[in-house]
């Protein structure tokens, strides 16, 4: 049973920044050792715990670790969140590029329908 939340997508592509790292920790890992065959992550998690001896939730820990920079389980959901954030500014800013007008036309007008709102609002009070 898993205690963190690994995403194997993610290992498999950043697998190659942090295997030093994992060969650093458990310096008895041969380079097959630290061969992802196929892809299969199950089964490299496996041979991890077979020849380390830890157990898959310490491996699963640990590996958390260095993709999230934390091993707990939120952490892998606050970086994704971060990436996602980013994408969308950019997203946000290509927009603008391709159509100022629009984009300014478009915030003018949220901007008076906001204020007409709040305006209301504080008018009842």
């Amino acid at each position: 049973m898993t205690t963190t939340a690994l995403d194997f997508d993610r290992l498999r592509h950043e697998w190659n920044d942090i295997k030093a790292q994992v060969r650093e920790k458990w310096n008895t890992l041969s380079d097959d050792d630290l061969t992802i065959h196929g892809g299969n992550i199950p089964q490299f998690l496996n041979r991890l715990h077979k020849v380390t001896g830890e157990d898959s939730a310490t491996i699963e820990s640990y590996l958390s670790s260095l993709l999230y920079g934390s091993s707990l389980p939120g952490a892998r959901y606050a970086v994704e969140a971060r990436e996602r954030l980013g994408e969308t500014a950019a997203d946000a800013a290509r927009m603008i590029r391709r159509r100022p007008i629009t984009s300014i036309g478009s915030s003018v007008c949220i901007g008076l329908v906001v204020g007409v709102l709040v305006g209301l609002a504080l008018q009842e009070r």
